[in-house]
């Protein structure tokens, strides 16, 4: 004869839970949804940063348009001041 356990077709749960153990699993769950807000909060700052780095680069490419035609209005105002 084999000395093995009996196999038990069904799960067993007992109801002896020690409360440190609620107490602990409470714990990670609080902790679980601090860190899912501060992650949400986080998120939401990256996102309004970049919409503002996008719109800087908008400003920045208009200025740059702003100052080739500055640069060509003076040359066409230099040309027409130099003629008779």
């Amino acid at each position: 004869m084999t000395d093995t356990p009996p196999v038990h077709s069904k799960w067993k749960l007992d109801r002896t839970v020690p409360l440190a153990m609620i107490i602990g699993m409470g714990m990670q769950f609080i902790g679980f949804v601090w860190f899912a807000s501060d992650l949400n909060t986080r998120v939401g700052q990256l996102e309004k940063t970049q919409v503002s780095m996008e719109r800087a680069a908008r400003i920045e490419e208009q200025v740059l348009r702003l100052r080739e035609d500055l640069g060509e209005i003076k040359t066409d105002l230099k040309a027409l001041l130099r003629k008779p």
